[in-house]
């Protein structure tokens, strides 16, 4: 899990710089150059360490970075990637190998929370129950865990509608999770006679939310 995690670091630290033709080509790291192992290494120090990490060689991830293969009447064909294109497969394969770590973490944190769950179920139904007869029978024990990944507030110099909508998204997820957590842990306080001073407006932005709907306004629709 950590190498995964350390290639997708190191992934960021791989360059790319304009070559004949407008084709792209890795920046070389001069100060690496020396550590070279054999022909199916690279010159460029992260993209070493990324393949050693991944255990494969450098020069097929430089190969897949700076060409596409294409097959044109049965015969297979490589066209050199720009710059542009050629950072855009560096950033698709550390969005995909982050995305797959993610699934079996979460695969696995499941495997694990099931066999836990059905061996202490087993152990229920193996010891003697004691509970009156007018008692209703207890539920065997679930074992989750729950997680909220959503993305992060964007602020572009310049704004378009898909940052509006993820920051919409984000505010009415934020204010719901506030709203929860704070009022349930208010509701408590208060039951305990306990005082205090927290304020729930002070934690619920509302800036794009109100752009949309603001009670006594009018909104966006």
């Amino acid at each position: 899990m950590f190498k995964v995690l350390a290639a997708v670091l190191h992934l960021g630290n791989v360059v790319f710089a304009e070559g004949a033709n407008e084709a792209a080509k890795l920046v070389e790291d001069e100060s690496d150059s020396t550590r070279l192992k054999d022909s199916e290494s690279s010159r460029n120090a992260s993209l070493n360490i990324v393949a050693d990490l991944l255990g494969c060689t450098a020069k097929s991830i430089e190969k897949t970075f700076l060409e596409r293969a294409i097959n044109v009447g049965g015969e297979a064909l490589t066209t050199p990637l720009d710059m542009k294109k050629a950072a855009n497969s560096r950033d698709s394969l550390s969005m995909l190998l982050y995305s797959k770590l993610f699934d079996w973490l979460v695969s696995k944190i499941n495997s694990s929370l099931k066999e836990d769950s059905q061996m202490q179920h087993h152990q229920h139904q193996q010891q003697p129950e004691r509970r009156h007869p007018s008692q209703p029978k207890a539920p065997p024990a679930l074992m989750c865990i729950g997680i909220l990944d959503i993305y992060g507030f964007e602020c572009f110099e310049t704004n378009g509608f898909p940052q509006f909508c993820i920051n919409y998204a984000n505010e009415k997820l934020q204010n719901h999770f506030i709203q929860f957590i704070f009022s349930k842990s208010l509701s408590l306080s208060l039951s305990l006679s306990l005082s205090l001073s927290l304020s729930l407006h002070t934690y619920t932005p509302r800036i794009v939310s109100n752009l949309v709907y603001r009670e006594g306004t009018t909104g966006i629709y």
